[in-house]
């Protein structure tokens, strides 16, 4: 294989992870969910609205990184979406019942 201009080489990439085109990483939807995003999804599904990170954190009883970085791999999923208000909230992408078994 030839090597690109710039000194940058092709690498092998990893089958089970997805780029798009903006350049951010997808994981499969197969991939275990940790034990915090499984808490923000399950928070979420309780209500009917948006929620901040802050209340996320106080409902799941995290610490406000922790929180943060369930949401940003939840939204990389397609789980979660960031709604378009003033102060950043989230909900679930989808209402399904069966949204863990994927």
């Amino acid at each position: 294989m030839k090597p690109q201009r710039g000194g940058q080489q092709h690498l092998e990439r990893d089958p089970k992870v997805q780029s798009t085109r903006s350049g951010a990483v997808r994981l499969p939807t197969g991939m275990p969910l940790t034990a915090e995003e499984s808490g923000v999804l399950e928070c979420l599904q309780d209500v009917a609205t948006g929620l901040t990170a802050r209340q996320i954190g106080v409902r799941v009883s995290c610490d406000p990184g922790v929180v943060e970085q369930a949401l940003t791999a939840l939204m990389e999923r397609e789980m979660v979406v960031r709604l378009n208000t003033v102060v950043p909230s989230y909900s679930l992408k989808r209402r399904d019942p069966g949204i863990h078994a994927e």
